[in-house]
């Protein structure tokens, strides 16, 4: 199990540490912070970690909402991220905020339990979070 984090969100949050790493020499890698969101389509990484592993965001763009509405634009990314063991390699996309998000097209193949009263989350394989 692993504790939400309380330091720099309004209430506390679900944080992942996953290692991201350059796909084309599989030896440039680094730790990020990513918010576990079940809410959310697509992982987003953050620009200055993937600027560390030498990857460049492609010219594809998506155009993304958020629940209140405001709209922006982020491009995407070829990436492998590595999260609970399993190495997903393919496309996300890039932001500019300080933390980026674990969205659905990773969580999906993993069981995860929000577990908000107690401010902890973890793996539903036998205590495996990492």
């Amino acid at each position: 199990m692993l504790d939400y984090e309380r330091d720099n969100y309004y209430s506390p949050a679900p944080i992942a540490i996953v290692t991201l790493r350059n796909p084309l020499d599989h030896h440039r890698t680094i730790q990020v912070k990513l918010l576990i969101d079940p809410g959310s389509d697509i992982t987003l990484l953050p620009k200055w970690a993937l600027d560390f592993i030498g990857v460049s965001a492609q010219p594809t763009t998506y155009e993304l909402e958020a629940f209140d509405g405001t709209r922006s634009h982020a491009q995407t990314v070829v990436v492998d991220v590595m999260f609970l063991k399993v190495v997903a390699d393919g496309v996300v996309l890039q932001t500019l905020d300080a933390v980026g998000t674990l969205g659905r097209d990773i969580l999906a193949g993993h069981v995860i339990v929000l577990d908000g009263p107690n401010s902890r989350w973890y793996s539903g394989l036998a205590n495996s979070a990492e």
